[in-house]
């Protein structure tokens, strides 16, 4: 349980599902009792991952079959249940490692509890993403995805993130200072913010490093892959570009 300002309930009180790592006496089961839901969660997570790589191979064979009834009018890339498999697969292992560290760092400097209920709502997040990406208009991905499984994804991870870094750089631990609804701003906050803070960065190294590859009033090639098949192979698509924002599939 968390001791904290006289005030709201805090969130230890409320959930009563562990506290801080410091709190404990590792080395014993009692000790250890807190991590059991992180631990849980990282096993969880292995397991919708491997899930999801049989989505993709059953989502790729489902559109070789709908390629082989259109007789050659339907291409395996424009086939949206084969995007779909793909990008959930793939999606979910490039998040494996964030999922992870911000996961174990906030179980271990901040709060196992907070930590369960964060990590465990991204991952309900990330459990929806092909249920909300097949609902959309002809089962493409649409607006809704990003709503539903993206962005609450980013809040979660960002959430403890913030709340991690936080204890590092001020040895504060937001859960034992802060009431349940000023918790719930500062992890509003800490998603605002590193958010912005990492598409900030993303445009500028796209602005930096695009030089080396935009030609003005020159011909180039731009290849983009699109999805591989069940054998890890890729196929991709070029396009060619003119110098201008404009280009053509070749």
């Amino acid at each position: 349980m968390f001791d904290g300002p006289a005030g709201p309930p805090m969130l230890g009180t409320t959930l009563g599902l562990g506290g801080r790592a410091d709190e404990a006496e590792l080395g014993g089961s009692s000790g250890t009792a807190a991590f059991r839901g992180p631990v849980v969660l990282t096993v969880a997570y292995v397991v919708v991952y491997y899930s999801f790589m049989g989505l993709r191979s059953r989502a790729l064979d489902a559109a070789r079959h709908r390629v082989s009834l259109r007789n050659g009018t339907l291409r395996l890339e424009d086939d949206e249940g084969a995007h779909m498999g793909e990008r959930v697969f793939v999606d979910t292992g490039e998040q494996l490692a964030v999922y992870v560290v911000s996961l174990w760092s906030c179980a271990a400097f901040v709060s196992c509890e907070l930590a369960t209920v964060l990590s465990g709502a991204a991952l309900a997040a990330r459990c929806c993403m092909p249920i909300v990406w097949a609902s959309g208009p002809d089962g493409k991905r649409s607006l809704r995805v990003e709503l539903l499984s993206v962005q609450p994804y980013y809040l979660c991870v960002f959430g403890q993130l913030g709340a991690t870094l936080t204890w590092a750089l001020t040895g504060t631990v937001v859960t034992e200072v802060l009431s349940t609804p000023l918790l719930v701003g500062f992890i509003l906050g800490a998603y605002v913010a590193l958010l912005t803070t990492t598409t900030l960065l993303g445009k500028a190294a796209h602005m930096h490093t695009r030089r080396a590859y935009d030609a003005p009033n020159q011909s180039i090639a731009i290849t983009r892959d699109l999805f591989g098949s069940s054998n890890g192979s890729l196929r991709s698509s070029r396009f060619t570009f003119d110098g201008s924002r404009n280009g053509s599939l070749v």
